[in-house]
């Protein structure tokens, strides 16, 4: 056991997984007849046939606080989200918002266009919204200093600069600066490869725009993190593409001069 290693200094890191607050989750129909058809679990709405282990889980987050050797159990792992807002979720984030987050929850809302979002089989941005309020609020009760890691994804099929603007507008009116940006890269047997290679939503067949030359997904990119100064140029060549220039004073305007100052600096530290 890892309690009695010499070495181990009484904080488990993270007992998460691949996804938190999946662990235990299951399917009535899974343990009677397999997958079901349609295959939708949380799209658009969770199943009601699928039943989450929130009570198990906190079941076995209390089981590891109570080893004496044991002084802190975080979770490192990212969440789904859009299984925090409803009323049936509210025991197990207030406990895991007491308990078991150092100080960042990990959530991956990828973007806020809700046309591409549907390309990737994602809830609605408004869900994403709603999970913002209700984890401050269960925050702010707690009096705890906790705060949210947002995973977003550039380029994505059904994204063109005009998408990836609007992404980027809403970031920099709250003064998110995202560090952690995933390319778009086609893999081997996913929906999403075939739209990139196809142009076409492989559901309904209907064209979407895909980008594929890499000076527009540098700028993709490079809206969404608007906020490093290396990406000045690339975010005024896009917003000229878009004739939508007179926006770039909203990035400015969303960042002090203190934080360019020190981005700027930054960026010659990682070069």
């Amino acid at each position: 056991m890892i309690a009695s290693r010499s070495d181990f200094r009484g904080t488990i890191t993270d007992i998460g997984g691949p996804t938190a607050n999946l662990y235990g989750s299951r399917c009535l129909l899974w343990e009677k007849s397999g997958f079901c058809a349609g295959k939708k679990c949380l799209v658009p709405a969770k199943c009601k046939n699928l039943k989450l282990g929130y009570l198990e889980s906190l079941d076995l987050y209390r089981k590891i606080k109570a080893i004496s050797a044991i002084k802190h159990v975080f979770i490192g792992s990212g969440f789904r989200y859009d299984l925090l807002v409803d009323d049936y979720a509210s025991e197990y984030l207030e406990e895991v918002c007491r308990h078991h987050i150092s100080g960042l929850i990990k959530v991956a809302p990828e973007h806020c266009s809700d046309n591409v979002l549907g390309l990737m089989n994602k809830p609605l941005f408004s869900v994403y919204e709603r999970f913002v309020e209700i984890f401050k609020k269960t925050a702010r009760a707690l009096n705890k200093e906790v705060f949210i890691v947002n995973y977003f994804i550039s380029a994505h099929p059904g994204s063109s600069l005009k998408e990836a603007l609007k992404l980027a507008l809403y970031l920099a009116k709250r003064k998110i600066c995202p560090e952690q940006i995933q390319d778009f890269i086609p893999a081997p047997m996913t929906l999403a490869t075939a739209m990139y290679y196809t142009e076409r939503d492989p559901f309904s067949g209907k064209k979407i725009y895909v980008a594929k030359t890499f000076r527009e997904r540098k700028m993709q990119r490079a809206f969404i993190q608007y906020s490093k100064p290396a990406n000045k140029e690339l975010i005024i060549e896009a917003l000229k593409s878009l004739n939508m220039l007179h926006v770039f004073k909203k990035f400015q305007s969303s960042i002090s001069a203190r934080q360019y100052k020190f981005l700027k600096k930054k960026a010659r530290w990682d070069a």
